[in-house]
């Protein structure tokens, strides 16, 4: 099983569950799986600096998805009160 975690340097335990409580409301208004989000945050990233192929870009669904982590990302940050350069990270592990 995969569990969406949050990682903030300096942050209690309580401060991440409820950052985490943030970012995890903000999937379900995108109506967004984190998982899916994180699928296309990864997939992106293989991409690099090589930009998104022509022929194989996002769909609809998988931009949405993308946009729904990084606001989520966002919002857990700003509950953290996180400063520029210490921002939250959403990633996942396996338990």
């Amino acid at each position: 099983m995969i569990q969406l975690e949050l990682i903030s340097e300096g942050a209690s335990l309580e401060q991440l569950q409820t950052a985490l409580q943030v970012a995890n409301e903000v999937f379900a208004q995108a109506d967004i799986d984190p998982y899916d989000a994180f699928t296309a945050l990864a997939l992106v990233d293989d991409w690099g600096g090589r930009g998104v192929p022509e022929d194989s870009g996002l769909s609809e669904r998988e931009s949405r998805a993308l946009d729904a982590f990084l606001y989520a990302e966002a919002a857990a940050s700003d509950a953290l009160r996180c400063r520029d350069g210490a921002a939250a990270m959403l990633s996942f592990r396996e338990v």
